[in-house]
């Protein structure tokens, strides 16, 4: 295995092997360099173990199937293998970032996913763990390819660990706790050191099941990751927040990035979210980068975090179309609509394909 890509932090910058990212790169006499434009993937290493299954429940909701539309059938290979194959298009046009996820993210916009139950409505299983936090070897061998990929390419995977809508396929917090020290210790056996490793999504949702995946307790598990070494070598750590709340002292104090969400804000509410974490006691006693890895398709708003100096991801949920979109299977991982090529256009001109 190679190790290509090296990420590091300085300060509210991100360096990969040594530089900073963009180096010397500026758009309109802002700095561009040191950030870190991304695109959620969350489900490039999406399955469903409840499969064909789901296919029943989501007809009898009205939603779309995940099956492609040519063979029509599932096929967690396949996904993943296009979106490796979209990889060199994505960097060329300047994306350093990428989030995956061992628990995905909602695969199909309807009831189900609507509700404030989303734990129970989610006939899909796409979990990388097993009920007793066991690391499912044909899940991390899919997470091993997209890793490597984008560590061949010079990229970053935002690898996340947990999905409110998937943690209570884990039996109990001695699960998650287990979870947790194995996918820390497979990723760091990986070798590969372009990780940040997201303990969970969006934790202040209040959605999760388990007590130490909740707001008051999820900084022991980030620092139970930052205190796993293996050769003196640590994995890069944080955990990710809704837009509806500015990130807690308790996990910005020992991250090392800030990973809020900018959902339903436009380019203002972005700089306002963004002020307010920079405002934040344990911010001010350690400046971090501030890394958006999910927000929208506005490109309004990547700029307004440009202005103030943050990264900022795209998200585009679709339509289970194999069109649309970047987290409905069957997934289109190319740069396809209008919505997708105004992104990467865009940030093609802002870091010159750097």
């Amino acid at each position: 295995m190679r190790v290509s890509t090296v990420l590091e932090v300085d300060g509210i910058k991100c360096l990969i092997n040594g530089s900073y990212t963009y180096e010397g790169t500026f758009f309109e006499q802002q700095l561009v360099e040191g950030l870190l434009f991304n695109v959620r993937a969350i489900q490039a290493t999406f399955d469903d173990e409840n499969y064909p299954e789901t296919e029943l429940y989501l007809t009898d909701v009205g939603a779309r199937s995940f099956v492609y539309p040519d063979t029509l059938t599932w096929d967690a290979e396949r996904n993943t293998d296009e979106f490796v194959a979209a990889l060199p298009s994505w960097r060329a046009h300047g994306i350093l970032g990428v989030t995956l996820g061992f628990q995905g993210g909602r695969p199909a916009l309807n009831a189900w996913q609507a509700s404030p139950w989303c734990h129970v409505y989610q006939p899909h299983q796409n979990s990388g763990f097993d009920s007793d936090g066991a690391l499912k070897p044909a899940y991390a061998a899919r997470m091993a390819r997209a890793i490597a990929a984008l560590d061949e390419l010079g990229m970053v995977a935002i690898v996340s660990l947990f999905y409110f809508g998937q943690d209570h396929w884990l039996r109990d917090d001695q699960a998650v706790v287990r979870a947790v020290d194995e996918a820390t210790q497979w990723l760091l056996n990986t070798g590969h050191r372009n990780v940040i490793l997201e303990v969970a999504n969006e934790i202040d949702g209040m959605l999760y099941q388990h007590p130490s995946l909740k707001p008051d307790r999820v900084h022991e598990l980030v620092d139970r990751v930052k205190n796993t070494t293996l050769d003196s070598r640590r994995l890069l750590v944080s955990a990710s927040y809704t837009s509806r709340w500015i990130p807690r002292d308790n996990v910005t104090a020992i991250s090392d990035v800030v990973i809020p969400h900018g959902n339903g804000y436009d380019g203002d509410g972005h700089r306002r979210m963004i002020q307010a974490i920079r405002n934040s006691a344990a911010f001010r006693q350690r400046p971090q980068p501030i890394i958006i890895n999910e927000a929208s398709t506005d490109v309004s708003c990547l700029d307004a975090c440009l202005a103030s100096y943050a990264s900022w991801g795209y998200y585009d949920h679709g339509k289970n179309d194999y069109r649309d979109g970047f987290q409905s299977p069957p997934i289109n991982w190319t740069i396809n609509t209008p919505a997708k090529r105004a992104f990467f256009e865009r940030v093609r001109e802002i870091t010159r394909g750097r």
